[in-house]
């Protein structure tokens, strides 16, 4: 009788051990759920902001008001659900956004057009409130701004454009009336030709719209392509190889110095527009090379600069560069892109005058924070 009294202690001194060495892996477990559960509902929520803030930011950029774009930011924030619930608290506020100082600021309009979004969510422990004085609680916030915009305009002014050639300066031309009839704070534009070579600095960046004179004037210039090149670059010669082969690498270097001689200091999109009728065909003339080109695409990708290369394919133009290879200019016109520019061709010219502008009739937003 003794022993089974000592056996049933003995069992009962085991089962109360076994519970109190479960208590604390029960207690590891689930703090180990509930930090899981704050690390994924932190992830959704800045997910919901990031994407709230951005559809805030387009309604502006497309024309709706202020009321519309905060209807749009909480209908996407409320989509995007926090461990399977919508977001608990959403504050959407406008302003503008002070890149050099890094600063959101509520209701003002002086610098780029920015918006914030901030939300909290509240959830239960699994450990309940014996352990947890209140309920945890995720908080966030997302900024976007649309820098103003310094866009660099080069132009190929080879004679195989022919009578195309004023399809492609008309495009040009709305890009400056749109940046200067619609424009953010800030905004430059600067403008360059090139055929063999590049041409010398003509028009640097120039304040918008100040500038759109000036930069028509420029552009009036370019009537007839390659005979006007000294006249309008200021060059006292025609470049080497006359009007034959197009080094889209030295326009892109030209580019990039144009860049560098002003600095902006509202967080400008860089963008280069890169309008030819051709890739660069005599690897070994004054024409250039496709790897030079690349090359030179990297290197204003590196200096922070987008590119929108635009090409003419194939077209019946005047005195043909090279023999036409549309489908091998088309996927070498694709190789310059670069940043948020993206590429564009076409065999019509007049299509020019609907791409070219409408490569710039946005800044892109972007998060900043």
């Amino acid at each position: 009788m003794a022993k089974r009294r000592e056996r049933a202690r003995a069992r009962g001194a085991v089962h109360i051990w076994a519970v109190g060495a479960m208590l604390p892996i029960l207690l590891l477990a689930a703090i180990a759920i509930d930090t899981g559960n704050i690390l994924v509902a932190r992830t959704q929520l800045q997910g919901a902001l990031d994407a709230g803030v951005l559809v805030a930011m387009r309604q502006l950029q497309i024309g709706n008001d202020r009321t519309q774009a905060e209807t749009a930011a909480r209908s996407l924030v409320a989509q995007n659900l926090i461990l399977g619930n919508p977001m608990q608290s959403t504050l959407v506020e406008f302003g503008d956004y002070d890149f050099r100082r890094d600063r959101f600021r509520a209701g003002r309009n002086r610098r780029a057009l920015a918006v914030r979004v901030t939300g909290s969510h509240s959830f239960p422990f699994l450990l309940g409130s014996a352990f947890v004085s209140g309920l945890p609680s995720v908080n966030g916030e997302a900024i976007a701004a649309a820098g103003c915009r310094e866009i660099v305009l080069m132009q190929d002014v080879t004679a195989s454009w022919g009578g195309d050639f004023a399809d492609s300066i008309r495009g040009l031309r709305d890009i400056v009336a749109d940046v200067a009839g619609d424009g953010l704070r800030g905004d430059k534009i600067g403008l360059g030709v090139f055929a063999a070579v590049a041409a010398p600095i003509f028009q640097v960046l120039r304040p918008m719209p100040a500038a759109e004179t000036q930069l028509d004037t420029v552009l009036d210039r370019l009537i007839a392509p390659c005979a006007d090149f000294a006249l309008a670059t200021g060059a006292p010669f025609l470049p080497v190889g006359g009007c034959s082969g197009t080094d889209h690498a030295a326009a892109i270097d030209v580019a990039i110095d144009i860049f560098a001689r002003r600095t902006s200091r509202c967080g400008p999109e860089r963008l280069l527009i890169l309008v030819s009728d051709g890739a660069p065909c005599d690897v070994q003339g004054p024409g250039g090379t496709e790897a030079a080109a690349v090359a030179a695409a990297d290197r204003a990708a590196a200096a922070g600069i987008s590119i929108s290369p635009v090409m003419l394919l194939d077209h019946d133009g005047g005195v043909p560069d090279c023999p036409a290879a549309a489908a091998a200019d088309d996927l070498f016109n694709a190789s310059l892109a670069r940043g948020i520019g993206e590429s564009q061709t076409t065999t019509i010219a007049g299509d020019l005058r609907n791409i070219l502008p409408a490569l710039v009739r946005s800044a892109p937003a972007r998060l900043v924070r």
